[in-house]
Parts: structure tokens; sequence; C-alpha cells
């Protein structure tokens, strides 16, 4: 193999050719153990006609108010998302993992309560790598744990159960949250199949690939999904959807499968950004089983549906990033229509200088303290649910013992992260280089240029927000000619989540408007 450098051509060809790789595997999976069959729950209540589809992609707040005005019931919606998932999702999107068995007594329980807040009897799914107590198990897909039930709920399914939330069930991701191998298309795991975006034969994306679908094709009110790099933003911009990677520490990782602590953080999916803001106020929150929660604590008790402005944008200036060496050969265009939108909600808007996304300071930084974290946090989470595999070495034998039926697309990084040995110190520095870099490159940025944020089109705008620990908001911005959907993405500051809510809203009215 030669070693010349590549020409920024040859790089951009490179990483179309593996965008168009990725995206044929996603439609010619190999024959392997899996997926688990979906089991319906059983309704035993009296036979009712199922709700309107209207209510399939109300908003929350129409769900609410048909709540309280009795015109739909909690029962209604799980009958009807159900009645979808069977028909749209069942062999075709492939977005729902696994249902509730107890979904139609939590409604019935929900309908008999006096409402006790905005997400009060709403379905909702979580990823499959986010903890929920029994009997619906927590698996990140693997077939290694596809029969795992985790020992208690985790911070985000524990809040939205206080909340009055229905969890309906848990969504499909790419496996270990794109932690099993190179080469794995996005929405891929063992025990769920095959995840498919459903505006056409595109990029799913992911990991949280399950939430995003299920939310495009109102399958449930709302979702959650979770973000190491990229694991929320990317598939929301794929699949029309909205929602917030959020400053690292606003939302508790308790029982949430990791990958690396450094950057890893749950976050809502939404068809608006006034849904995703009522998910949020519920989701944020202080955990003492999450230390990384306390960085956060300047945000405790913030009211997310409160910075709803549609005058959120005006005043401020925003940098839009490029990319040196655009993948996309209609960027400047969408571009362009990002600013106008911008401009039209009140936004001053400068582009600014060319910039190396995924550089290779930021990656080999996170590769080193993934692999580092992935092994200690995979193993820490399985020794305290009682997993029925005591380690990652167990896993990484399991499958190697039939690799074409537990991972056809192979293990390669679930493999060199327990074979990895990159001491504590070397962990320690790279963790401290990246955070403290990328914190810094996002700084320059703003200051360079005298913006209040940045925004980008697609979903790798600017890559350092991850290892930054920043806050990104993504929406959608618009369609290919083909109907592939493309959206934007702000960027703020470390804990400006209201900020980017607020901007967000601001952008989404004026693109919704027209103003574009």
């Amino acid at each position: 193999m030669s070693n010349t450098p590549q020409s920024p051509e040859g790089i951009v060809r490179s990483a179309r050719e593996r965008g168009a790789q990725n995206l044929e595997r996603q439609y010619n999976t190999p024959a392997w153990a899996g997926p688990r069959p979906l089991v319906f729950p059983i309704d035993t209540s009296a036979p009712a006609a199922l709700p309107d589809a209207r209510w399939a992609t109300a908003a929350l707040a129409e769900l609410r108010a048909g709540l309280d005005a009795g015109e739909i019931t909690s029962l209604g919606l799980i009958r009807l998302y159900l009645e979808r998932i069977r028909r749209l999702d069942l062999g075709r999107l492939n977005s729902v993992i696994e249902l509730n068995p107890d979904a139609f007594i939590d409604a019935q329980a929900r309908d008999a309560e006096p409402a006790r807040g905005p997400l009060h009897g709403i379905p909702i799914l979580l990823k499959d790598n986010i903890g929920v107590r029994g009997p619906m198990r927590t698996t990140a897909g693997a077939w290694a744990l596809r029969d795992a039930v985790c020992d208690r709920d985790s911070a985000v399914a524990a809040r939205l159960r206080a909340a009055g939330a229905v969890l309906l069930g848990k969504a499909n991701l790419s496996e270990w949250a794109n932690w099993t191998t190179d080469g794995m298309p996005n929405g891929f795991s063992s025990v769920g199949g095959q995840t498919r975006n459903p505006h056409g034969r595109f990029e799913v994306s992911g990991s949280s690939s399950g939430s995003a679908v299920a939310v495009a094709a109102g399958l449930c009110a709302a979702a959650i999904g979770s973000e190491t790099w990229g694991s929320l933003v990317a598939p929301a911009s794929a699949n029309a959807v909205v929602t917030l990677k959020p400053s690292l520490g606003l939302v508790s990782r308790d029982r949430i499968i990791p990958i690396t602590e450094a950057t890893d953080t749950a976050g809502p999916i939404a068809r608006s950004v006034a849904d995703l803001a009522a998910v949020l106020d519920v989701l944020a929150g202080l955990d003492p089983a999450d230390p990384e929660t306390e960085a956060a604590r300047p945000l405790a008790g913030t009211r997310f549906s409160a910075r709803l402005d549609p005058a959120g944008l005006r005043g401020k200036k925003v940098g839009i990033v490029r990319q040196t060496h655009d993948l996309d050969p209609d960027a400047p265009a969408w571009r362009e229509r990002l600013a106008a939108a911008l401009r039209a909600a009140g936004a001053s808007v400068v582009e600014t200088p060319p910039q190396m996304l995924g550089e290779t300071r930021f990656r080999d930084d996170f590769m080193t303290v993934a692999h580092y974290d992935f092994k200690r946090g995979v193993n820490a989470y399985l020794t305290a649910t009682g997993a029925p595999m005591a380690s990652l070495a167990d896993i990484v034998a399991f499958n190697a013992a039939d690799p074409a039926k537990r991972v056809p697309w192979g293990q390669t990084l679930l493999a060199a992260s327990e074979a990895h040995t990159v001491t504590p110190e070397a962990y320690a520095e790279a963790r401290t280089r990246n955070r403290a870099g990328a914190r810094a490159r996002i700084d320059d940025l703003l200051r360079a240029n005298g913006c209040d944020l940045l925004a980008g089109t697609g979903s790798a705008s600017f890559i350092p927000f991850a290892m930054a620990g920043a806050p990104a908001l993504t929406l959608p911005l618009g369609r290919r000619a083909s109907g592939e959907p493309m959206g934007a993405t702000l960027i703020g500051r470390f804990l400006e989540d209201g900020e980017l809510v607020a901007a967000g809203y601001a952008l989404e009215e004026a693109l919704a408007a027209g103003k574009a």
C-alpha cells in the first residue's frame, strides 16, 4: 500500500466512495443469527377504533391539549403507534428493536391519573443502549446481550417515568453505538437488523438511527438517543428531525452503555424545537450517579421551553462553517439557504475560513480515549447490571466463536478496545489535550469572527464540538431534488444550550415562513 498523501480531490473521492459503499450495505445485509423477532404487547382492554392518524405526528402541546380535553387517551396513542409500527416499521424501516410488554398497563395507569406535566401519558422510545428495568431488555443491539436486562432504570428512564411518560419500547441503533467494527453500515445491529431511512433510499446515519427514524415516521411522540461523536446530529440531519446534543453533563449518563465518559451524552429527538425543549426540560438535571452533571450545575432548573423565542437570533452574529474540501457539490447552495434563513430571523452572517473537519490531532486523541474508556466502561456496566457476559473479553470471544452469525460485519473496534495497551497516563493526557484543544478551537473561531454561535449544513459542520462537550442543535433545512433531507446544525460554547434552543426556534420559524 502506498503511503503517498492523497490530493484534496483524492480525499473527497475516497470519502464519497466510502459513503456510497455504506449506503449500498444498508440494502444488502448478509445472513446472520438475527434479528430477534419483535413481540407486540397484548391489549386486554375493550376493543376500540384507532384514533385519527393526525395524532401520530401531532406536536406535544397538541397531544397534551387533546389528552386534557379527552379527545385522545394515552391508551389510544399506544394503539395508534403500535398499529403504525406493525404496518410501517416491521420488516421495513426496522427502527424499533423491542416493545414494552407493559405499555398498555402503563398507559391505562396514566389515563387514570391527573396530568403532571407536558409528557404525562406521552409514548416515548429510548435507544437500546439506555438502561430500563425489566421486563424490557437493554442490549446495545449486540447478539451477546440479546437477553440482557438492566438491574434498574437509568436516570433518563426514571426521569421520563416520573414525568408520566409511557416508555413505548426501545429503538434500534448502530450496534454498540457504532463502536463494533470498521465498515459496518450505519443503523445495523445484530438484534434489530438494518434500520432504513423513511424518506427513500438514502443514508440513515447513526448511531441513534432508530430513534431518528421512529420520530420521522410517526411511530412515537419523541425519542431519546445518544451521542459520542455525531450520533445524534447525523441521524437527525439524515432523517429530517430535530435534536440537541447537550453540553456534557446536562443529561445524566447513568446506566447508559458507554463508549467514553469523555464525550458520551443522551439527548432528545423530536419533530420540532418546541417538542425537543419539552423533553429536555425533563431530561436535564443533576445526578449523583454521574459526577459530570456537576459541570452543568449552572443550568440546573433551566426551563428550556421558556427559551422558545422567535426573536432568538435577532442581533446575533453567526459564523457559517465550511469544509476545506466539500464532499457535497451542492454545499455552497445549502450554505446560502442557511444564511438567508438566519438573516430572515434577524441575524448577521459571516462565512468563516475553511475548516479541516475531523483533523488527525482530534481523531487520534479521540481513538486513544475511546479504546481505553470503552473497555473500562463496558466492563463496569456488565458487572453492575449482572449481565450475561462478564467482560468485554467474554463478548469478543463469544462473537469470535461464530462471527458470521453474531457479528456479520466483523468486530474490529471491539477487539481493538479489548487488546488496547493505552496507559492511564497516556489516556489522561489525550483526554485533557482533546477537550482543551476542541474548546479552544471553537472559542477561536467565534472570537476571530466576532460571532455568537456557529452554524453549518449537514451533520459534520464542525466535528470538534463533540470533543469539546459543547452543545449542537440540528433541525431540517430542506430537501434535495431526490427528496433526501438536509439539516442545519447550530453550535455554541459549553453550557449555551438555552441560547441554541432560542436560536434553533427562531431559525425553524424563519424556514417555516418560507423566508429562505
